[in-house]
Formats: C-alpha cells, sequence, structure tokens
C-alpha cells in the first residue's frame, strides 16, 4: 500500500536576484518548506534565467514556474501564476493581452500548466473577469490578503463558488526577496513522495490544503467522499471546524479536532475550515454537490 505524506510547500515565490539562486534556496530551505515553486517575470532572456530543476536537493523540491499580468476589463493589472512553466512569456509579448488571451498563450506554451489567480482583487477585476479566467483554464485562487483582509478574499472565493466556478484555494508568501519568508501562508500536499510528478498529482487532484502562517494546526483527513456521501475533517490542534455551502452560509460548525459533515443535495458546494486557538485557519477544498 502506497503511503502518503504532508508535505509543505510555497507555489509563489520570486527568486532574490541579489544573491546567488543557492543561496536563495539555502534560505529557503532553513525557513521549513519541503517545496516551492519559483515564479519568474519580466525576463527577456531565457538565459539569464538558472534552471529550477538543477537547484533541487534531496530535502527540498523547486519547481519552475512563472507569473505573468493581463489586463481585465478595468484595464488593470491582474496577475496568474502557472506551474510548472519553464521559460515566462517576456512583457513585450503579453503587454496588450487580456485575460483570455494571456491564458490562452499559456496554455499553448505549455498544455497543462496548472493556472493560479494571484492575489485576486474586486478593485483590480470583476466577477466577468473572475468568470473568463475560469473559463480558460483558471481553477486556483489564492487567498492572499493586499488591499483586503483575509476574510474578504475568503468572500470572495465563496462568491465565486456560489457562481458555479470550481477553484481551491491557495495561500502563499508571494516572497520577491528573503524577507519575505514565511509571511502570509503555504499549502500542504497529501501526496506519496516529495517528487515533482507527486506534488504536481496532489495540487492538480486538490488533495492539498491552504494554511495561514502561523495557524498551528496540522491536518490527518480534509475531503470530501461522494460515495460516501459525506465531508469528513480531523486536523490535529483545531478547536473548531466549520462547513460552509453556498453564499458562505455556515453548514454545521463543530468544536473539537474531528467533524464530519452528512451532504443533504442542496448546498451547492461543501467546503471546510479549522481554526487553532488563535483564530488563525487552515482552508480545505470544495466539494461540488451533484445536482
Amino acid at each position: 500500500m502506497t503511503r502518503y505524506a504532508w508535505f509543505e510547500g510555497d507555489i509563489h515565490n520570486h527568486e532574490d536576484g541579489s544573491v546567488p539562486i543557492e543561496e536563495h534556496i539555502e534560505k529557503v530551505r532553513q525557513a521549513g518548506y519541503d517545496f516551492i515553486c519559483l515564479q519568474y517575470k519580466d525576463m527577456e532572456d531565457p538565459r539569464r534565467i538558472p534552471d529550477p530543476n538543477g537547484v533541487s536537493r534531496e530535502d527540498l523540491l523547486v519547481i519552475p514556474g512563472a507569473e505573468q499580468a493581463f489586463k481585465s476589463s478595468r484595464g488593470l493589472w491582474v496577475h496568474f501564476g502557472f506551474l510548472p512553466f519553464d521559460i515566462p512569456m517576456p512583457d513585450t509579448i503579453t503587454d496588450y493581452f487580456n485575460i483570455e488571451q494571456g491564458l490562452k498563450e499559456a496554455e499553448r506554451r505549455h498544455p497543462g500548466c496548472l493556472k493560479i489567480l494571484h492575489h485576486p482583487s474586486s478593485g483590480r477585476s470583476t466577477m466577468e473577469d473572475n468568470r473568463i479566467a475560469h473559463d480558460f483554464g483558471v481553477r486556483y485562487f489564492e487567498l492572499n490578503a493586499r488591499r483586503e483582509r483575509i476574510q474578504e478574499m475568503v468572500d470572495l472565493w465563496d462568491s465565486c463558488l456560489s457562481s458555479d466556478m470550481f477553484l481551491m484555494a491557495t495561500l502563499s508568501t508571494d516572497a520577491h526577496g528573503l524577507a519575505g519568508i514565511r509571511r502570509c501562508g503555504y499549502v500542504l500536499a497529501h501526496a506519496s513522495s516529495l517528487e515533482r510528478d507527486s506534488i504536481l498529482g496532489a495540487l492538480q487532484s486538490g488533495d492539498f490544503v491552504a494554511v495561514e502562517e502561523g495557524c498551528k494546526v496540522r491536518p490527518e483527513i480534509a475531503g470530501a467522499s461522494g460515495r460516501k456521501g459525506s465531508y469528513e475533517v480531523a486536523v490535529e490542534g483545531a478547536v473548531e471546524i466549520a462547513f460552509i455551502g453556498s453564499d458562505g452560509k455556515v453548514l454545521d460548525r463543530t468544536k473539537g479536532s474531528r467533524a464530519r459533515y452528512r451532504i443533504r443535495g442542496n448546498e451547492g458546494y461543501v467546503r471546510a475550515e479549522a481554526k487553532d486557538g488563535e483564530g488563525l485557519r487552515l482552508f480545505a477544498q470544495p466539494y461540488v454537490v451533484p445536482r
């Protein structure tokens, strides 16, 4: 039987160009991550980009990625992350791309790459922009707070889910230098090994959770079973578990570290949050209830 473990990762990390790549990787390793995705941006010349695959270590997997900015219907930049993605698109190509054009080009360059909506903001884009992003392959929604507080980002996620956009939650550092390591949050991927295909497979299938930095919990079970018709959560260190459905409605709330929600069929979707004693949260991925 294959044994699975939870691997901690930062899937939105930008290299600190002021130090050698090896030094950057060592600092990330010391920060306690099992894997990171280095998302390059604004690179005109691919020869300037060190190969992240060549700097992975036995205890730290490095996955290459890219961050690109495309224009929303409001004419403002919306950022997207792609992984794996060996060579980012130069700004000279993407300067005039809208969201649909940019996502099509990313898929053309690296078919099947994971597409993430980075630190979304209602001030930059509309729900229709989010719809376009979803319809052209975006399946990940970063809860990182910028101008908004994290709960406002969570509310926006619920609005998207309630509008039939299947989006999984991520949290990251979005570090643009070593000083940004260990902020906002991270993901825990439930995988069979610390290998690229295994980690990417966990992210692709939704077998991962997003965790606020500093949250003192560790998942054991976090997911739904359509066959059993229930959503089960077991999180070591949690003091409360809540199940949330359409429009952000709290369906059930349980004190303690283990809870099960019986799916009734009219919820639209069900997702779960586990809180530690300080109110910091772990976010499990949504289950879309069959209609």
